[in-house]
């Protein structure tokens, strides 16, 4: 397979370094154009589809294969096993495909191409193939929830697309699904803008050239193929500071859209009617100036967390569903002893740990109420809050409860807040430095 000459467009020899007629360097690339669709101002067309186009620059035929495979499957998105590999065949120079590969996200949320890869083949020479592959993690697909109004149209970001989805169940129904059957026509906008190609920059499989990651000084070098792109500071990071629940983001960018999931679902949860003194009380306990942080937050499932007290912020927010497994963990900058309370979507209050040893930076951990146990996220739906309490010498808060334990009787609000608002008295006595808080939020619905 021969090569063109960026300089003067002379055909030379696939795998020369230099141009025989002008001398220009040739940089490896593959021998055709590889663009994808970005600008989509609406769903009306080629709905959940992520489409590239391929023009070749080769002076013959030949073959390319396209394998795509998004991030998420089959958990968060659905994209078939035979739906992830397209192939074309180019007969001569300036030949043209547009490739769709379809897909169905279960969650709003963004999507980035986990794996990108072009092999390119002379169509008489096979065993000649060339193979390349997206140099980082920033192209992504972002899908917003159907449910809730669209931000704005689709627009190109950070080498990504933004779809709308808000308008499927308008056009296509509740069963979005038909969106995947590609033999199925679609109605066009006649007004409809032409859709925007954005160029793709591939570089040879196996490359091995490193780049070190920005995050808060990490610096460490990671190969190219694994480097991501977070989406709104735009910082070069590594796998360890890409957050795993929202892999569009590093660990700190990924904490703002958490806060914005649970303020919109949030906001028609009203506390049961027991439970407003309760939290009222809770909330009078905070240090104003503390010397030292402490964090806590939740995350799905019981896997080790990615977050640390690095990126976790003093009031962690998030949002779970009915069913979904969770793990609760707290970590502290100074020796302490920590103290857990939750207050349950019904209202009620349980003391989780008190006066529980927590050394400087080690990790405490709580994904049921025993090892044989595991928390479930159960009804009714609402808002459940943790508080952790950080002393740096044990402190009976609350005495005569054990831990996983309700703090009241039974129809007894009362008795919660007499309880924490004692507790709240003799964290004031201590001098400041000796105490700190730290709460998390987390929205539950169906």
């Amino acid at each position: 397979m021969s090569q063109t000459c960026p300089t003067c467009n002379a055909v030379v020899e696939p795998h020369a370094k230099f141009c025989t007629d002008c001398g220009a360097t040739l940089a490896s690339r593959p021998n055709v154009v590889f663009e994808v669709e970005a600008d989509r101002r609406h769903v009306q067309n080629h709905a959940c589809q992520l489409r590239f186009r391929v023009t070749s620059t080769a002076a013959a035929a030949c073959d390319v294969t396209l394998r795509m495979v998004l991030h998420g499957r089959p958990r968060h998105v659905e994209q078939d096993d035979d739906q992830i590999e397209q192939f074309c065949r180019f007969r001569d120079r300036g030949d043209q495909f547009v490739l769709s590969f379809p897909f169905r996200p279960l969650i709003p949320g963004e999507f980035p191409v986990e794996s990108l890869r072009l092999i390119v083949s002379p169509a008489d020479e096979p065993r000649q193939s060339q193979i390349f592959e997206l140099p980082d993690r920033s192209l992504f697909v972002r899908a917003a929830d159907p449910n809730q109004p669209a931000p704005g149209p689709g627009i190109a970001i950070s080498g990504g697309i933004n779809l709308d989805f808000s308008q499927l169940k308008e056009m296509y129904g509740a069963d979005v699904r038909n969106l995947l059957n590609l033999n199925v026509d679609q109605k066009t906008d006649p007004d409809a803008a032409e859709p925007a190609w954005q160029a793709i920059q591939l570089r040879p499989a196996g490359t091995e050239e490193r780049v070190r990651c920005t995050f808060a000084g990490c610096g460490r070098p990671v190969a190219v193929p694994e480097v991501f792109m977070c989406r709104r500071c735009e910082a070069t990071v590594c796998r360890r500071h890409r957050d795993a629940d929202k892999p569009a983001y590093c660990k700190v960018c990924a904490e703002r859209p958490r806060e914005e999931e649970f303020q919109r679902k949030s906001q028609p949860m009203k506390p049961p009617p027991d439970a407003a003194e309760v939290i009222e009380a809770l909330l009078e306990i905070t240090q104003s100036q503390p010397a030292f942080e402490g964090r806590v937050w939740t995350q799905r499932g019981t896997q080790p967390t990615t977050r640390d007290i690095c990126t976790v912020p003093r009031s962690s927010k998030d949002c779970y569903r009915i069913g979904e497994r969770f793990t609760l963990n707290a970590q502290a900058e100074r020796d302490c002893h920590l103290t857990l309370l939750d207050i349950g979507t019904s209202g009620k209050v349980y003391v989780l740990l008190e006066n529980h040893p927590l050394p400087a930076g080690a990790l405490q951990t709580l994904s049921g109420p025993d090892e044989s146990r595991e928390w479930v996220i159960g009804k009714p739906a609402g808002i459940e809050r943790i508080k952790a309490l950080f002393t740096l010498e044990p402190l009976a808060l609350f005495p005569g409860a054990t831990s996983f334990t309700p703090l009241a009787s039974q129809g007894r609000p009362g008795e919660a807040v007499a309880a924490i608002r004692a507790a709240g008295a003799k964290l004031r006595q201590m001098p400041d430095h000796c105490w700190t808080d730290a709460g998390c939020e987390f929205a539950i619905g169906d």
